[in-house]
């Protein structure tokens, strides 16, 4: 494009740009493609090699890259848990109090792990302090479920019910779907998902494929010491479904196993990887080599090239987009993204 040229100095043939993750052809008109939105489209521009003119001076400013840090505590009221509960959301908005459920959840599996690491090393029985102890984290892992659940229940609710505006990630939690941050929560809509460059409209496909993300990380919960997995849950209003999640402070920089580019960029840190092979070997998952799409170069991976392991500022560990972790059916395919929503798993 002749603007990135004038701009940034790099010549047609080093530019390369993409549209859901997929190359669009050099000469291209923009108003031909459909559905084609000017006010809202994001492409991805990934240069070949420095600009050959660079450019003295650059007059457009430098964007801020998005982090969930900046807009976590969003949509958020003073009032108390309990009148939240009561109060009647139909007459006057009202948000729920911010929550750190990802903080409170990883003290909890920080007790939970520690009382059955001694309850299992010494063979305790259930009459022990321990394991009392160890019950009663538990039953608080159940009253933070319970109230994780409520409050999803809530936001999804008053998202339908006023409308309000949706909040722009990009491809963190998630590539594709409106989004919402309420509470400490996100809430994404199942419609419009980018899976494996592929667009899923609503229905039966998105609302299976957010299905297999909800029950893999609920199955990864608890699982590895290092590994923390957000809360989740599906809310079904009136036929249309939605996935919530609790927040965690994430961005582009934390990304540091796996890839939200679909494959234009793979993360691969090798502090990571062996948590990555942890997680790997707990689902019988095979080591295997993924291919970067620009340049050419293979990568050793334990999981799915999607699914993405963040490294937090405290050093704890984030996992998300997990919905491809079981095997699918290998069959033949009707439409693309098919093979994505028929996997062996109970429902």
């Amino acid at each position: 494009m002749a603007i990135i040229q004038k701009d940034f100095g790099y010549k047609g043939e080093q530019q390369k740009l993409f549209r859901h993750f997929k190359d669009i052809p050099e000469d291209i008109i923009f108003d031909s493609i459909e559905d084609f939105d000017n006010d809202i489209e994001i492409l991805l521009f990934v240069p070949n090699g420095p600009p050959i003119n660079q450019p003295k001076i650059h007059f457009r400013p430098v964007e801020k890259e998005i982090s969930v840090e900046d807009i976590i505590q969003i949509n958020c009221s003073l009032i108390t848990k309990q009148d939240f509960e009561n109060y009647n959301f139909e007459e006057n908005l009202m948000w729920p109090p911010y929550r750190d459920y990802t903080l409170e959840l990883r003290q909890i599996f920080k007790k939970i792990h520690k009382y059955k690491g001694v309850v299992k090393k010494n063979k305790l029985s259930i009459e022990t302090m321990e394991m009392a102890q160890l019950m009663n984290a538990e039953v608080e892992l159940k009253k933070l479920i319970d109230d994780f659940e409520f409050t999803a229940l809530k936001v999804v609710n008053i998202i339908v019910h006023w409308k309000p505006d949706t909040v722009h990630l990009g491809s963190m939690y998630g590539k594709g779907g409106r989004k919402w941050v309420a509470g400490g929560l996100i809430v994404r809509e199942c419609k419009n998902w980018l899976v494996n460059a592929e667009l899923i409209s609503e229905g039966d496909l998105s609302y299976k494929i957010a299905n297999h993300e909800y029950m893999n990380l609920n199955l990864l919960q608890g699982v590895d010491e290092d590994l923390e997995v957000p809360l989740c849950t599906l809310v079904d209003h009136f036929g249309a479904r939605y996935l919530v999640q609790s927040l965690a402070p994430i961005s582009k920089k934390t990304l540091v196993y796996g890839s939200n580019t679909e494959q234009l960029f793979i993360e691969k840190d090798h502090k990571e990887a062996a948590l990555a092979m942890r997680i790997g070997q707990y689902l019988n998952l095979k080591e295997h080599t993924v291919w970067n799409r620009i340049t050419k170069k293979g990568k050793q991976l334990w999981l799915p090239y999607d699914v993405e392991i963040h490294r937090l500022k405290e050093g704890h560990h984030v996992l998300l987009n997990a919905a491809r972790l079981v095997v699918p059916d290998v069959y033949e395919c009707e439409y693309p993204g098919e093979i994505n929503g028929k996997m062996h798993r109970f429902e």
